[in-house]
């Protein structure tokens, strides 16, 4: 397998965010304020509305540290889960300090209790996760703790805005991960999906762009549309980077595995089947039962099984 075809797959990974951290930092800016600071600031502007301001005098010193929370999330996860708590302690109950410490929990790589964050805050308010930033955070984290439902709901709201986050590398990853998410939930999401990676493929970055095209392959080869997934194959390039990304042929490096798209169990080996099919049956073959181990019950483990069979008879026949 070529090693530099690894080696520059993931140098386009890498330049997206490369960890929770990193990710939080780069959309920080572009979040939304939440609404009670907006209609504050407002308010605050207008030199006859002393008396409004007056009725929750809390409400500053809450936006303050609200704000700086959200600034510390790129270099300061923990001191922005401490203001969290401080903007919670002035003024319970407001749904956005538990968004803000949904975020600095999945910045921290403490999954479970970003879930928890973010379901309290939902809870509080169904409106509370409404920017693209923080609804991409729900879908990770909703997606990496198992709540496959949850996931594919939070990754089609973000569809829906996913051109205003704040960078080019940031839609591309959003559109890719809704795609393969809603596409998981069987045929009936395909169609959906191949739109998804089509806007994704607008904003193709070099490197990760390989990853996209091989999804879109992927979507249309389970659409039954075979011309145009070998075109799509064709131009995302040979299997053995995303191969090895993938794992199978070992362990995926630590430094793949944070830049990696979060997509569900044993999606990246399908979409190195599919690459795989003309150009190395025999690693294609490896990719299907790969995809078999990760979902032996999954909603595509008979077109896994098909696409294993026919793989082994032109490996045979190659030889």
């Amino acid at each position: 397998m070529p090693a530099l075809a690894a080696a520059a797959l993931l140098a386009g990974l890498a330049a997206g965010p490369a960890s929770p951290a990193a990710e939080l930092g780069a959309v920080a800016a572009a979040s939304a304020r939440p609404p009670e600071c907006v209609r504050f600031a407002r308010v605050a502007r207008r030199p006859d509305t002393l008396w409004e301001r007056a009725r929750e005098p809390e409400l500053a010193a809450w936006c303050r540290v609200m704000a700086r929370g959200a600034s510390e999330l790129a270099t300061a996860p923990e001191r922005a889960r401490a203001s969290a708590r401080a903007a919670e302690q002035l003024a319970p109950g407001r749904a956005a300090a538990l968004v803000l410490a949904a975020r600095a929990a999945l910045a921290l790589g403490e999954l479970e209790a970003a879930w928890g964050d973010f379901r309290r805050a939902l809870a509080r308010s169904a409106s509370s996760v409404e920017s693209p930033a923080a609804l991409h955070d729900l879908a990770v984290v909703a997606a990496r703790t198992g709540h496959a439902e949850e996931a594919r709901r939070a990754y089609r709201a973000l569809a829906a805005r996913a051109s205003l986050l704040p960078s080019e590398v940031r839609r591309e990853r959003a559109y890719l991960e809704a795609a393969c998410w809603v596409m998981d939930a069987g045929s009936s999401g395909l169609t959906e999906a191949i739109g998804y990676l089509e806007e994704a493929r607008r904003h193709a970055q070099p490197g990760s762009g390989a990853v996209t095209l091989a999804a879109l392959a992927l979507a249309l080869d389970r659409d039954g549309r075979g011309d145009e997934a070998q075109g799509a194959a064709a131009e995302a390039g040979g299997p053995w980077g995303l191969a090895e990304l993938a794992g199978i042929d070992g362990e995926v490096p630590a430094r793949a595995a944070r830049a990696l798209p979060v997509l569900p169990p044993g999606e990246l080996a399908a979409m190195v089947g599919v690459l795989a099919e003309r150009q190395d049956p025999a690693l294609a073959e490896d990719a299907w039962r790969a995809v078999l181990a990760a979902r032996p019950e999954g909603p595509w483990a008979e077109y896994a099984k098909r696409k294993l069979g026919s793989s082994g008879r032109a490996r045979r026949v190659s030889r």
